[in-house]
């Protein structure tokens, strides 16, 4: 598919707004008035729809969207709560009727040149008959109201059935009359595509953002949309062939983000006591730490790889999209084609009662969520990024967290406030969690206590659950049609070697999980995008003398380093290195791992296994190539295609517990000094173990429950390379 057709089919899409030639220029005539004004201004329509009529599948994450928008924009962008108007079914119904009417009086009526407008849904997509297609299939993208209907009439029920929905081909029209070029449009919602579904697989079972029609059911659009459409067209000047002709070369104005590629979906995520849509809750996450040099273009390498993975909890394949004005150049722009004027964090106050404080968590990544739930700290800052007090977190529900107020003066502190990560609390008995299929066992106790005998996973470190594909599970445990064993993503892609070698099935299944525990842990921990330790890494392709990419701490990052170095695909068979950049005022000790597909872990550097050498600290301003010149092995990247993980710790204390553990393991094996450890058995788990009581030196003494980790004295750095075959 050509980008150019992305409002016709990208699995987002959008609205319209369809006036009479009366009503727009009286939308003119209010322009010409707004245009007098000299301030700025920045306009946002935020709709979700989470609860649709009988026999529409309602959503759940649809509210959350429009939330995590919310207090983006207001927060970190700089839009007066004023100017953001939010339809949901809570509030004003978002009918097909009331989002034409919000985009012309909110959006049209009030935008002005130079002005920046967003524009959001979260809910249904679905597909139409284009009276006028640009595309082969002769279909169009819309998006579902809450009133979207179906009206069956006589005759050939696949050419006469009609249904109230918005068109994309109508927001052509709708953001053509935009009197500003900074148009942004969100689109988190999903396409029905051609294939029809089964009722028992397990995706129909999922939430998804579509209605199911397949494309020879497709209906025609409703009578009304087509006439606004036509009212549109006579009001701008066009004729059909100039309308198509545009159509045909691009977007008409700004940029278009959707959630997913043509004939993919889009799903509600569950996060444990809250969903929210994969797309928004990773676009604005990223966009509460993102710095403000960050481009469109580069942020939607990182977003786009995210997606995906996160929409593997839905089993679905989903792939964002966007969309730049042809000719312009806004991919090399800041998203929402204005940069933000607040200092990155990652919450926000919400209300203040005596020393209780609530606060917003929209910053925290999915997979550091566990750690934000008890004993995290957090710096109250201005919008010079200075701290102003902290705040001592005491529990959180769903990306609402709660604490009090640390040896702060109550008058430092108001609703808005934000605030930057200090300290996060990592429980020392974070559990994994497996979906367990019925192919396996209805017996979850009794295969737990199995797998507790073996003697390499801890009860309490497990928990098992009867699988549900709505279920939000760290792996799947199912039994294939031979009889074995095989742990599974929650997409039901089997782990490679899931099972470890050696002693029987369950021996080896309990060593595998006791690493995929390790792992859940280890990347609890990875806070690159708050620490502020200045650190960075570099990926080289040494074949190609190439820079494949770069990884910034917060307190490392930098303009010129991001902008010339995007993240690219390494072929198999390319040979890698890493260099280590310390541009600290203190010198850093620093340790390299991967982590395989299966979890299996592999330590990188240092490689000092006899005890005769300790690790030398990376000096201030010193790099660091891994691996090093006299190292005996080479970074081979080796098939299949997909994804490689390379983590850095940089501690500003000695990793000696760490270091200690690995040379005891490295000399029973009897490694070398300068190869790599593979780290099997229950090796992983007690290394972690270990790494978080190097980070918290009260953990074992107080026999603390949680292990907190500050920014200012570690960073986790993660790299994630794209391998092709």
């Amino acid at each position: 598919m050509k980008r150019r057709h992305f409002l016709e089919f990208a699995a987002t899409t959008l609205a319209t707004i369809g006036l009479s030639p009366s009503s727009f220029q009286r939308s003119g005539d209010h322009m010409g008035r707004v245009l007098a004004q000299s301030t700025p201004r920045k306009l946002a329509l935020l709709v979700g729809i989470n609860q649709y009529p009988k026999g529409i599948r309602s959503l759940r994450g649809c509210a959350t969207d429009v939330q995590l928008q919310r207090e983006l924009l207001i927060h970190r962008f700089g839009f007066k709560a004023q100017d953001i108007l939010v339809l949901q079914p809570e509030t004003l119904q978002p009918t097909r009727q009331n989002i034409i009417q919000a985009f012309e009086e909110h959006l049209i009526q009030q935008a002005k040149p130079g002005d920046v407008v967003v524009f959001h849904f979260s809910g249904h997509g679905a597909r139409v008959r284009d009276p006028k297609p640009i595309s082969e299939d002769g279909l169009n993208g819309v998006i579902v109201p809450i009133d979207y209907q179906i009206a069956n009439n006589e005759g050939d029920r696949n050419l006469q059935t009609s249904v109230n929905s918005i068109m994309g081909r109508s927001l052509f029209l709708l953001t053509a009359a935009l009197k500003t070029e900074n148009f942004t449009a969100v689109l988190d919602c999903c396409h029905s595509g051609g294939a029809s579904r089964n009722a028992n697989s397990a995706i129909d079972q999922t939430v998804l953002r579509s209605i199911f029609r397949d494309n020879l059911a497709a209906p025609r659009p409703s009578d009304a949309e087509l006439a606004d459409q036509d009212r549109w067209m006579q009001a701008m000047g066009w004729t059909t062939a100039e309308l198509q002709q545009r159509r045909q070369q691009g977007i008409a104005k700004g940029v278009m983000l959707g959630s997913a590629q043509r004939n993919q979906f889009s799903a509600d995520v569950s996060f444990g006591d809250f969903y929210a849509g994969a797309f928004t809750y990773l676009l604005t996450r990223y966009l509460w730490q993102a710095t403000s040099d960050q481009n469109l273009g580069n942020v939607f390498i990182d977003l786009g790889r995210n997606t995906k993975d996160l929409a593997k909890t839905s089993r679905i394949v989903q792939d964002p999209i966007y969309e730049v004005k042809p000719g312009s150049n806004y991919q090399q722009q800041p998203i929402y084609l204005t940069k933000p004027p607040q200092p990155a964090a990652e919450a926000v106050v919400q209300s203040v009662q005596g020393d209780r404080v609530e606060f917003w968590l929209g910053g925290i990544s999915p997979e550091s969520l566990d750690a934000f739930s008890k004993n995290a700290k957090f710096a109250i800052v201005n919008s010079a990024g200075q701290a102003l007090g902290h705040i001592r977190q005491q529990g959180r529900t769903g990306l609402i967290g709660y604490g009090t107020l640390e040896g702060t003066p109550k008058a430092a502190i108001v609703p808005g406030a934000l605030l930057q990560e200090q300290v996060r609390g990592i429980a020392i008995e974070t559990t994994l969690r497996l979906g367990v299929t019925a192919a396996v066992t209805d017996n979850l106790q009794q295969l737990k206590t199995n797998l507790v005998n073996t003697r390499r996973i801890p009860a309490q470190r497990l928990e098992l659950l009867s699988h549900r594909p709505d279920q939000a599970v760290d792996y799947i445990l199912h039994r294939n049609d031979q009889g074995k064993l095989e742990v599974c993503t929650i997409d039901l892609k089997i782990l490679p070697n899931g099972l470890a070698a050696g002693g029987s099935e369950l021996e080896r299944l309990a060593q595998r999980l006791q690493s995929l525990l390790a792992v859940k842990v280890l990347k609890t921990l990875s806070n690159g995008n708050s620490s502020t330790l200045k650190v960075s890494v570099e990926i080289l392709d040494r074949k190609r003398e190439a820079l494949v990419g770069v990884t910034e701490s917060r307190g490392g990052g930098s303009r010129q380093r991001r902008r010339s170095a995007p993240v690219q695909a390494v072929k198999a068979g390319s040979e890698i290195a890493l260099k280590l950049i310390n541009q600290d005022r203190q010198p850093l000790h620093v340790a390299v791992l991967a982590i395989a597909s299966n979890g299996d872990l592999t330590i990188l550097h240092p490689l000092l296994w006899d005890g005769s050498q300790k690790p030398v600290p990376l000096a201030p301003q010193e790099h660091r190539m891994v691996p090093a010149s006299n190292d005996r092995f080479q970074f081979m990247i080796e098939p299949p295609a997909g994804f490689l993980e390379l983590i850095t710790l940089a501690s500003t204390e000695p990793l000696n517990d760490v270091l200690r553990g690995l040379q005891k393991i490295a000399q029973q094996r009897g490694t070398r000094s300068g190869s790599p450890l593979d780290l099997q058995n229950g090796e992983p788990l007690a290394i972690v173990g270990d790494l978080l009581n190097t980070l918290d030196r009260d953990l074992k003494r107080n026999q603390k429950t949680v292990a907190q980790v500050a920014v200012d004295r570690f960073a986790m750095l993660s790299t994630i390379l794209e391998v092709q075959a």
